[in-house]
């Protein structure tokens, strides 16, 4: 494909522009490029462990302020609680302290939803148990993303995935899942853009949930070499994907073909 059609930008965050509080080199020139060529781009994030607001925060300190904002910023937690409320549940949190305010105002008083994120204090036998015994009982199973694994400063942590699994094998119930690569969430995430999805550029460095996500909901997928990247994951994509050393060389390409 050309990046001559690209008009558009999905952009991951951790992994593709920082790693916890570390911004990933070259990671404000690219959107700073971006934005003098008046390319629009939404950052769009499976982060389970904090808010939105949090989220935010977080970002501003570091450096993104002048790029992210809440307008431009898609999480799967704001997904859920918009289900929540549409669909008048009552859920049962497994979430951390930093990702619980999304949900505050919500009654959870007994609780008809499970609703799952990254959590590691929580994410024991006895919560698990928990919500084990409301899904037996009929509550739905609310996830913020199917995450195998992610990157942290001191090497690779295991990911939400795991455990929303164990719930659906001992349940034999289905999650909903809110986050990547689900089509729900890229749809929501594009229709903002107002732009065809065949112009739009997912770039991550998750090959499932970043890469293959987006193609299969009709975008172009966009691999870095940064974050939880492993030498050859870009071997199992077809030749259509663009790889990538950073996401900084990515948009220097793309500015040089528009």
């Amino acid at each position: 494909m050309s990046l001559s059609t690209i008009r558009g930008i999905l952009v991951d965050l951790s992994g593709t522009l920082h790693i916890e509080d570390k911004i990933i080199e070259g990671s404000l020139n690219g959107l700073d490029k971006l934005n003098r060529y008046n390319i629009p781009v939404r950052f769009i994030t499976n982060t389970s462990s904090e808010s939105r607001n949090h989220i935010l925060q977080r970002l501003h300190r570091i450096g993104f302020k002048p790029y992210i904002n809440e307008s431009n910023l898609f999480t799967p937690l704001s997904a859920i609680r918009h289900y929540i409320v549409e669909h008048r549940l009552r859920p049962f949190l497994i979430l951390s302290d930093r990702a619980n305010d999304e949900f505050n105002g919500l009654s959870n008083d007994n609780p008809n939803c499970v609703v799952i994120g990254l959590a590691p204090d929580l994410l024991n036998y006895s919560t698990l148990n928990e919500a084990f015994r409301l899904i037996m009982n009929g509550s739905e199973v609310l996830t913020a993303n199917r995450s195998r694994y992610f990157q942290r400063d001191d090497g690779l942590r295991l990911g939400t995935g795991a455990f929303v699994s164990a719930l659906e094998f001992s349940t034999g119930r289905s999650a909903i899942n809110f986050g990547k690569p689900e089509g729900s969430f890229y749809r929501n995430v594009i229709n903002s853009l107002t732009i065809e999805t065949h112009l739009v550029a997912m770039v991550g460095d998750d090959v499932n949930d970043d890469v293959i996500g987006a193609q299969q909901f009709g975008a172009v997928g966009v691999l870095v070499k940064t974050g939880k990247y492993r030498t050859g994951d870009e071997k199992s994509l077809d030749k259509s994907v663009l790889v990538y050393d950073n996401f900084s060389s990515f948009v220097d390409d793309l500015i040089q073909h528009q």
